[in-house]
């Protein structure tokens, strides 16, 4: 499951405030922001539930295709 925000912000917010229902079901959770390193960005896009702002969803559609 993928998820998309207008910013940064909500992509904060969302991830953490959903996250624990998530996390409770057993999913891992990601969140895809500015200023992530390659290597963090890598971890958050393999997560059960990455969640990014719109300027990043082409790169989520292009990741689970």
């Amino acid at each position: 499951m993928h998820l998309v925000t207008a910013n940064d912000y909500l992509a904060r917010r969302d991830a953490e405030w959903m996250g624990r229902i998530y996390k409770f079901l057993g999913l891992s959770v990601g969140v895809i922001v500015h200023g992530l390193s390659d290597a963090e960005r890598q971890h958050n896009y393999r997560c059960d539930s990455p969640t990014a702002p719109t300027r990043n969803s082409a790169s989520i559609i292009c990741a689970t295709t």
